[in-house]
């Protein structure tokens, strides 16, 4: 069994380990410890504001940088808007259960300006620029994520953990996890890499590299200029908000 180095330092659990099983109790929480300082950091988030950069591979082209203001309260409510880019003054809307658990889209270009759409979050519109629906956005859905798989691996002896050591993200303090697991996608699990950046203040990841068996890279999600727990008026997750342009005509699709 391969040996490994466990260092203790403040906060943060730093680790180095590459094993083929789990290598007993001293060692078996390592990997799962950085699991749980998320979900302890993120338990008593109310909500937040940042702004979310999104980069990913869909069918089979890398595309562009996008950049959204995002507006996030629990139990699942999201606000996002494109204040750049080629869906400059894109907005969407979702709120879990109401409006038929449907999204409310407004899109500036065409004759669909002048109305709200309303849509399935699985719609195929609503997915042919994304590999992901916005019921899978947000930082818990992407600790629940990690969390689930880190657990199967680590239970299985199919995870290999790294430390990358201090460093930062959009000028904040972070502490960089590289994750391996199986070359094998048969084995289940969402992606053969993970680099993972967490802020060392907050305990919470604010950027994640997601790349598939052959290499590529599929998915990069960074939060910045991140918020916590704001105090979000209930009027930041209503269409007629002044401040947001949902038509008032509306068209379910």
């Amino acid at each position: 069994m391969n040996a490994g180095l466990v260092r203790r330092a403040g906060f943060w659990v730093s680790i180095i380990l590459a094993v083929a099983t789990p290598a007993g109790p001293a060692w078996a929480e390592e990997p799962l410890a950085v699991v749980a300082r998320m979900e302890a950091s993120y338990a008593p988030v109310r909500d937040y504001t940042a702004i979310f950069l999104k980069r990913e591979r869909v069918q089979g082209v890398l595309g562009d940088q996008e950049v959204m203001q995002l507006k996030y309260q629990k139990p699942f409510r999201v606000y996002l808007r494109w204040p750049t880019g080629p869906k400059e003054g894109r907005e969407v809307l979702y709120v879990a259960g109401a409006n038929g658990d449907r999204l409310l889209v407004y899109d500036p270009s065409g004759i669909q300006r002048f109305f709200t759409l309303l849509m399935s979050p699985g719609d195929a519109r609503a997915m042919r620029a994304s590999r992901h629906p916005i019921t899978e956005i947000g930082i818990g859905k992407l600790i629940e994520l990690i969390a689930q798989n880190a657990r199967r691996a680590w239970a299985r002896g199919e995870l290999r953990l790294i430390d990358h050591g201090a460093g930062e993200e959009s000028g904040r303090p972070v502490r960089r996890y590289e994750g391996i697991l199986p070359d094998d996608p048969a084995k289940g699990y969402f992606c053969a890499r993970l680099g993972l950046a967490i802020d060392r203040e907050l305990g919470l990841p604010v950027r994640a590299q997601i790349y598939e068996w052959d290499g590529s890279l599929v998915g990069d999600y960074a939060y910045t200029d991140l918020r916590v727990n704001p105090g979000l008026a209930p009027q930041e997750f209503d269409p007629a908000n002044p401040a947001y342009q949902f038509p008032r005509m509306r068209l379910t699709l």
